[in-house]
């Protein structure tokens, strides 16, 4: 049977824009290893590990796929995860939080109870693209804000049971611009 880490589905969200960024936010190095290897690095105890977003060029073994959403912001592309995950957890980290590890993955999947929806790191505030989700319920009240017109992620969760993950700030820092990785 296995245990839930091994049941748990990591994604990788690396696709949008990158305009505030700069460039491709998944190849962009810190500390020598680009952001997308950190962020498969700190998934890769679960089950599998997929890349939503365009193909580049990776050493490591991944999985590759585009959702239908591709390019309708994170609240698309977590939908787009939870309906191809089905019944089981997917956990979801942005490739630009390049200092989550696989300590915070574990975690936030440890924390999933029976009667909770997602398991959201929080440093004082949620980040809900590093988070674990149990994806059959989740996927109903997303879907169903994203079809009533909603696109913010925050909003369209407000209906869902969510438990809050402490996690450092150190830990979750979003890398929206180079100078938030020192670059």
């Amino acid at each position: 049977m296995g245990t839930v880490r091994e049941r748990a589905e990591g994604f990788v969200l690396a696709g949008g824009r990158n305009s505030r960024f700069g460039s491709d936010k998944f190849a962009h190095l810190v500390d020598g290893r680009s952001m997308g290897e950190r962020a498969v690095d700190a998934l890769a105890g679960l089950g599998s590990v997929t890349v939503v977003g365009p193909r580049r060029d990776s050493t490591q073994e991944v999985n590759w796929w585009m959702g239908s959403r591709e390019g309708d912001g994170p609240l698309g592309a977590l939908i787009d995860v939870l309906e191809r995950t089905g019944s089981g957890i997917a956990v979801v980290l942005a490739c630009d939080y390049p200092h989550v590890n696989q300590l915070l993955v574990e975690h936030l999947v440890a924390s999933l109870g029976d009667d909770v929806d997602a398991a959201i790191a929080n440093d004082g505030r949620p980040h809900w693209l590093v988070g674990a989700w149990r994806a059959e319920r989740a996927v109903r009240t997303l879907r169903s804000s994203w079809d009533a017109g909603e696109r913010s992620l925050h909003r369209a969760a407000s209906g869902l049971e969510v438990i809050a993950v402490t996690a450092e700030s150190a830990v979750l820092i979003n890398a929206n611009r180079k100078a938030d990785v020192g670059a």
